[in-house]
């Protein structure tokens, strides 16, 4: 009888451990922290959230389409891209510190194969009027913004102007219309452009109004 009731203490004992070291593991976890058991050692981890309405990959892994969150990311340097088919892929670079939440929801596709059209304007001044070139400059191959560096170019830099949300900067190079965020990255070539003129952005960003050649088109972005 003795030996019975010791063995049935030894196993609820054991339970409550378990429990305990259950519970602990799975309270650190959903707090944002790692147990290393075998280091001795606790760290806090990092989330990565992304608003989009493409696919994501992380490091070259698929992780999601659409909003996608992703809890308990080892602290580190990681890259994102998002894709979908018919337009240009969109990358970012980011280093993820202990307990830090990347958030990404400035991302914008342009679609890869655009159809422009000729387009009528009602005034001659239409691009000098409606153009949004308020903060940048040029010099020589160097894009500024609002005093701060963005890119330099090998070759002059024509038609500077500011894309509808102004998280990108809309510019000619070489016979063709660019974009590039302000912090320089995802420079993309949208399409052949042979004038100096800047640009109009239309429909919040989804159009483009552009001369070439001495004729206007518009053409449809996003």
């Amino acid at each position: 009888m003795i030996k019975k009731s010791k063995t049935q203490l030894v196993y609820y004992v054991a339970s409550i451990a378990i429990f305990i070291i259950g519970a602990f593991f799975i309270i650190t976890y959903a707090s944002g922290y790692k147990v290393d058991i075998t280091n001795r050692n606790i760290s806090q981890m990092g989330m990565l959230v992304v608003e989009t309405d493409a696919k994501i990959d992380l490091d070259g892994k698929f992780i999601g389409e659409g909003k996608t969150q992703l809890r308990n990311l080892i602290p580190g340097n990681y890259e994102v891209r998002l894709y979908k088919e018919g337009y240009q892929d969109w990358t970012r670079s980011f280093e993820l510190s202990p307990g830090e939440a990347e958030i990404i929801n400035d991302a914008i596709l342009f679609k890869s194969n655009i159809e422009p059209s000729e387009y009528k304007v009602e005034t001659n001044d239409f691009f000098d009027k409606l153009s949004d070139k308020d903060g940048l400059a040029i010099d020589g191959g160097e894009i500024i913004q609002n005093g701060s560096f963005v890119t330099r170019l090998s070759k002059l830099v024509n038609g500077l102007c500011w894309y509808s949300d102004r998280r990108y900067i809309a510019y000619t190079y070489e016979n063709h219309l660019k974009i590039i965020q302000i912090d320089g990255t995802n420079e993309i070539t949208l399409i052949e452009k042979k004038s100096d003129t800047p640009v109009v952005f239309l429909n919040s960003g989804r159009s483009v109004v552009y001369e070439s050649d001495g004729k206007i088109y518009r053409a449809d972005i996003r």
